[in-house]
């Protein structure tokens, strides 16, 4: 069970990437909300990353 949740966290994590990266190109033309709105989606990347580290930690 441990690892499905894990499994579905990874893929979120690589969703979120991934759309950060796109928006993050297609923002070069456009405001600086933007670039706040995936520096916002960085950081909970980032967050995410450290809950999966911490949950395989527990396993």
């Amino acid at each position: 069970m441990k690892q499905i949740l894990v499994f579905s966290v990874l893929c979120s994590l690589f969703f979120l990437q991934a759309c950060t990266v796109l928006g993050f190109e297609a923002s070069s033309s456009e405001t600086s909300t933007t670039n706040v709105e995936n520096q916002d989606l960085n950081q909970r990347v980032t967050d995410l990353e450290k809950r999966v580290k911490a949950l395989e930690e527990k396993q």
